[in-house]
């Protein structure tokens, strides 16, 4: 699926607002449900999940691993298993859902969804390792908080 060279990378780095040092792992054509289908393309890199639509306007989604708190398989129409949800918490209520996104249309849903899925597992474990008292708020670029840590702006 991956066939993007380093410079087209550095675009999407850029689009996504992403550390230069994500490398690219997967990328799937699908839709973005919502009033209408967005068609464009997911990207699947080591911290974070990202959609591209450039129809009717550029859309651009950044979804950082550490704030899913679930991903589904979803049907469309009620009866084309085609499509994933992917529930995010809330950025300062980590037990709160924030906001789901339905991507569908994929050709490759089973692959995509084990990629997302693997992925997000190794994020949780991570982070339950580095923080077994609960879930870490993440920075803008999906790096965990240290509260005793002082702030850089």
């Amino acid at each position: 699926h991956n066939s993007l060279s380093p410079p087209d990378l550095s675009v999407l780095h850029k689009r996504f607002d992403i550390p230069a040092s994500e490398i690219l792992l997967e990328d799937y054509s699908c839709a973005l449900h919502q009033k209408i289908l967005l068609q464009g393309r997911m990207y699947i890199f080591p911290r974070f999940v990202c959609f591209a639509c450039d129809i009717l306007g550029v859309k651009s989604i950044r979804i950082p691993f550490a704030q899913i708190q679930d991903i589904k398989k979803a049907k469309t129409a009620f009866i084309i298993p085609n499509a994933i949800e992917i529930l995010v918490r809330h950025p300062t209520k980590p037990h709160k859902q924030h906001k789901s996104y339905l991507f569908c249309s994929f050709i490759f849903r089973r692959e995509a969804f084990r990629a997302i899925n693997n992925l997000w597992y190794i994020t949780k474990g991570v982070t339950m390792a580095l923080n077994p008292n609960g879930p870490q708020q993440v920075d803008h670029e999906g790096h965990p908080i240290d509260p005793t840590m002082p702030l850089e702006k």
